[in-house]
């Protein structure tokens, strides 16, 4: 895993029939793989972008249950007031992470 730069193709990711998840997961997660190298959108950006903007939190559920973080970028998803939020291996790996891609 090289991560010295942003990936040759964003659009790497499990084939979708492999995917378990409710339709609405499948919808973020399918909008995180999106969000470009060293950016980040916040949960609400999201919400705005798939369903209404008040299911905000619905999506951060969603992306809790991210089942391939390696492929779907969960880690460029950030509260609207800036806060890096919960990330499942922790929120210095997430920092981490996002200092790698230049995003902070």
């Amino acid at each position: 895993l090289d991560l010295k730069g942003p990936p040759k193709s964003c659009r790497a990711g499990p084939p979708k029939s492999r995917r378990a998840g409710t339709p609405f997961q499948i919808k973020v997660w399918n909008c995180l793989r999106k969000i470009p190298y060293g950016k980040m959108y916040s949960y609400k950006f999201i919400a705005c972008k798939i369903a209404t903007c008040s299911h905000s939190r619905a999506v951060g559920n969603a992306v809790a249950k991210n089942p391939v973080a390696i492929f779907i970028p969960c880690h460029r998803v950030i509260n609207s007031n800036g806060d890096l939020g919960n990330y499942g291996p922790g929120k210095n790996f997430k920092k981490m992470l996002l200092k790698i891609e230049k995003a902070i």
